[in-house]
């Protein structure tokens, strides 16, 4: 049976996730029509499982392929209609692996990592252009039709390369350590955060100008929402929706997450990125919906006895407004 996953990555339809442990096996879930589990479909065997943990899991865009890195560097490509290994098991090389990406044609596969990032063709095992070669690249991003890769670097620097030359088109800067980079659907908008929880996107606000905003927590995972107005921004423990307002990005709503979601276990289920399908569990086995969308106001008869719950919880507001554990008078 599979251990407790230390990756997960779930379908863009939502039917299908996929999660990597710590002894390098990759098990792949179907959802149950009838529910939110979701129902082992396949595991690696001794031949395709990697050799040290799993580092990295993506789906392609169209959900029919999956490709999976290891922390010695191996990468498999798989099918998701079956759980079928869909290309040998091919090695980046040495160093720690980061990040992957994976393009529409379920082949292309952009590896990011301590060696550099390069580009490979997933069904043969066959190397492509590099990204930039001789540095450590720890975030990594392809555009929707696989023609561009997006990278970010410990040093902040966020680039942009055409996939078949490796020539790089565009560059700008984070000024903090890159851990996560999201591209818009339609190419027209990129986002950077890491651990310092500052988060910068470009072409997304008025004029298409670079814009950020620092959050109080490290940026785990970044997503745009398919319609590309918002920007889904994880951190531990919650998840934020940003967006412009007043012509400037800021959060729009937060909402806490269940401590069993990893970074990137989740995705928008909708165009405006309101909700959000999450994959959870001691496996990764459930899946639930979380809802931005504030509940309905409350019916103007409806009272809280504030006091009885303060004592309930044992906690109290003092007279600055600070939240202490103690009750009040003890």
């Amino acid at each position: 049976l599979p251990r407790i996953p230390t990756e997960v990555a779930l379908g863009p339809a939502g039917l299908r996730a996929a999660s990597g442990t710590a002894d390098g096996r990759v098990a792949l879930r179907l959802r149950d029509p009838e529910s939110f589990r979701l129902q082992l479909a396949g595991i690696s065997d001794a031949d395709t499982r990697h050799g040290e943990g799993v580092a990295a899991l993506v789906f392609a865009p169209t959900g029919t392929r999956l490709a999976s890195a290891g922390d010695d560097g191996s990468i498999v490509l798989w099918n998701t209609a079956d759980g079928s290994a869909a290309g040998p098991v091919f090695q980046h090389g040495a160093g720690l692996l980061a990040a992957l990406a994976l393009a529409p044609d379920g082949r292309t596969v952009a590896v990011a990592g301590e060696r550099g990032a390069r580009i490979w063709d997933g069904l043969e095992g066959l190397p492509g252009p590099m990204l930039g070669a001789g540095r450590e690249v720890t975030a990594v991003a392809l555009d929707a039709a696989g023609n561009r890769a997006f990278t970010g670097t410990p040093e902040g620097l966020v680039e942009s390369w055409d996939v078949a030359s490796g020539e790089r088109l565009w560059f700008s800067a984070l000024d903090a350590p890159v851990d996560s980079i999201a591209l818009s659907a339609d190419g027209a908008s990129v986002a950077a955060g890491g651990a310092t929880g500052l988060v910068r996107a470009w072409g997304m606000g008025p004029a298409g100008r670079a814009a950020s905003l620092a959050l109080a927590a490290p940026v785990l995972h970044l997503s745009f929402s398919p319609d590309g107005h918002a920007l889904l921004a994880q951190t531990p423990g919650w998840l934020h929706r940003l967006g412009f307002e007043q012509g400037r990005l800021q959060v729009l709503a937060s909402r806490t997450l269940p401590a069993s979601v990893p970074p990137a276990g989740w995705r928008s289920a909708d165009a405006a990125g309101t909700r959000v399908a999450m994959v959870g569990g001691a496996h990764g086995e459930t899946m639930a919906v979380l809802d931005f969308i504030r509940a309905e106001s409350p019916p103007d008869d409806w009272t809280v006895d504030l006091e009885a719950w303060q004592a309930r919880l044992q906690l109290y507001f003092d007279a600055e407004g600070e939240l202490r554990q103690e009750p009040a008078g003890e």
